[in-house]
């Protein structure tokens, strides 16, 4: 079990929540293999201490922390050596973030600062450090397999895997769906002409980007897809849609996010002409950047407050900045980060 955290059972914590209970062996191991897993170190994540998750430890123990001779057990130096890979996960930052501002332990100007939580310093690891001493842990910071117990019950799901998605312990997920359709629509979106489609040179960049980044996806790279919908209100509190283009004083995320791929399969899955995937391109171009312009706008007529820089759609507006920033895996985000660039100056 972990070294870095208190081995004491929970004391009853003032978080209006069930005291979780320590981890299980299994739950220790889906800690490690999710860890593992969400780096690039691929292992099933099913609990189970089995061949492929020791030759995934042992792979890990020599690529990343250059042991000469790996013995695939994890002891306290790989356990310290996870940690810190997760502190510097954006998707598990996020995740880690959420459940502390939902606790009330932790503003959104913080969360909006800190997209990294490695720092000894920074508010993320304050509020861990006092929610950690509210449930009978050591207040060290550090986010290992009990205070991620804790954090799944605040935040009432799991933690996100590599491609952002909540990462269950229960099996190997399924491999990415190739069917025969994709070589089909690999080929028609190849032949689509996007200056033909697109006249203003800002947005051509965009789409073209969104096509190399779909045919990337369809060819099986590893990509993170997820774009959200934004909803913004205007200044009788009333719900507009994402092209309301006059003014809004604040704006609502939906809670899932949308898919970038599965949106264009949905739309050109049945396709046999390059027009109708045209279409299908710049239909998901439109959505994504009009959700965008969406929480743009609210920025925008909002730019005068001087505690803009604490409001949400700041947060949301540098999360999704950071996105873009982001190598691995590509955002769909990547595609508009001059967009965002200029969209977040305000924040």
């Amino acid at each position: 079990m972990f070294t870095t955290e208190s081995t004491r059972a929970f004391e009853a914590p003032a978080l209006g929540v069930a005291t979780p209970p320590l981890p299980t062996p299994r739950q220790y191991l889906c800690w490690v293999q999710r860890s593992l897993s969400r780096q690039g170190w691929a292992t099933p994540i099913d609990g189970s201490d089995s061949p492929r998750y020791r030759e995934a430890v042992r792979r890990f123990q020599r690529e990343h922390m250059a042991v000469a001779a790996p013995s695939g057990t994890v002891e306290p130096a790989t356990q310290d050596a996870l940690i810190r890979l997760n502190h510097v996960h954006p998707d598990y930052t996020a995740w880690t973030q959420g459940a502390l501002v939902k606790e009330g332990l932790l503003s959104a100007a913080a969360v909006r600062a800190e997209p990294i939580m490695e720092r000894t310093t920074s508010a993320t690891q304050r509020a861990l450090r006092k929610l950690q001493g509210r449930v009978g842990l050591v207040p060290n910071g550090w986010v290992g397999s009990k205070t991620e117990l804790v954090l799944m019950r605040l935040a009432a799901g799991s933690p996100p895997g590599a491609d952002g998605r909540p990462q269950a312990c229960h099996g190997v997920a399924p491999p990415p769906r190739k069917p025969d359709d994709d070589k089909r629509l690999i080929q028609l979106l190849r032949e689509v002409d996007v200056k033909g489609l697109v006249s203003d040179t800002f947005l051509r960049d965009e789409v073209t980007c969104l096509k190399s980044f779909l045919l990337g996806a369809l060819a099986g790279a590893r990509v993170d897809d997820r774009y959200w919908q934004f909803t913004p209100f205007d200044a009788l509190g009333r719900e507009r849609a994402c092209d309301y283009r006059f003014e809004v004083l604040s704006a609502r995320r939906h809670t899932r996010p949308q898919h970038a791929l599965e949106n264009f399969r949905h739309c050109a899955g049945r396709a046999s002409e390059v027009g109708e995937v045209s279409r299908c391109l710049l239909q998901v171009h439109r959505a994504i950047r009009c959700h965008l312009n969406a929480l743009k706008n609210v920025l925008t007529h909002q730019a005068a407050n001087v505690s803009i820089r604490d409001w949400t759609e700041c947060a949301w507006m540098l999360e999704l900045r950071a996105a873009s920033q982001r190598k691995s895996p590509p955002s769909v985000y990547r595609c508009f980060g001059r967009f965002l660039r200029n969209a977040s100056s305000s924040c």
